[in-house]
């Protein structure tokens, strides 16, 4: 409802960044039922925490909903090379599947790939900036992140959301569950989604080359880093 100007709901005041942008939406001619089953899912999460550091996410450009109210994020990548084994979740995994970066076979993560860990496992303290979570990014962290690797697009339930760590502007979180839709190749621009196809930009491909002299896993000054101590899933 709202009130004065003001959006609430069920009482509670919605932050102002999301309001002005069902607003705009609303100004624009969208349709504003994605917003609002964005909100119910927000506030299905069950840590206050969490819903109040996901407004810092959100505001991030790139960062579309999805018609049942979902979001999309991006996560670098790599492609596994190994021998065939299995991920943590028993999938097979054989060269040319891409993987998450950090442990390069914990996580699968081909296109339809749902990956998933017991929200208790995740670390729900944002100050903790390299932890234990599912971590998914903005366009421009996830493309730091991958290197030379690849970008995937994915989507996940805002009451998933665990934590924001307060490192590198809010620009990633720690999650219990997304899947992967599609390969990122370009930043989305509509505030609304339901197609993840995209073309690809090669321009951007130079653009995120990484620093030696800073960490790959956390971004952090590599002589004072001291991220290999955490047995991280995901990153």
């Amino acid at each position: 409802d709202f009130i004065d100007g003001f959006l609430f709901y069920e009482d509670e005041p919605v932050r102002d960044a999301v309001t002005q942008r069902i607003i705009s939406m609303m100004e624009e001619g969208w349709d504003v039922t994605p917003m609002l089953k964005f909100l119910d899912r927000l506030y299905s999460n069950p840590s206050n925490r969490a819903v109040t550091e996901f407004y810092d996410w959100i505001q991030h450009k790139g960062l579309a909903i999805t018609p049942d109210g979902y979001i999309l994020g991006y996560k670098g990548v790599v492609t596994y090379d190994g021998p065939e084994t299995e991920d943590k979740l028993g999938r097979k995994l054989k060269e040319g599947d891409l993987v998450d970066k950090y442990t390069g076979k914990s996580f699968r993560n081909n296109v339809g790939d749902v990956n998933e860990m017991k929200r208790r496992r995740v670390d729900d303290n944002c100050n903790n900036t390299c932890s234990h979570g599912l971590h998914v990014g903005t366009f421009d962290y996830a493309c730091k992140w991958a290197g030379n690797g690849n970008v995937v697009l994915v989507k996940f339930d805002p009451a998933d959301v665990v934590s924001i760590p307060v490192d590198h502007d809010f620009k990633k979180l720690r999650c219990s569950k997304y899947e992967v839709v599609d390969i990122a190749r370009l930043e989305l621009e509509q505030e609304v989604v339901d197609d993840y196809s995209n073309d690809f930009d090669s321009d951007r491909e130079d653009e995120y080359e990484r620093d030696e002299n800073v960490c790959e896993y956390c971004d952090c000054d590599v002589l004072d880093c001291d991220c290999d101590s955490f047995d991280i899933y995901g990153n």
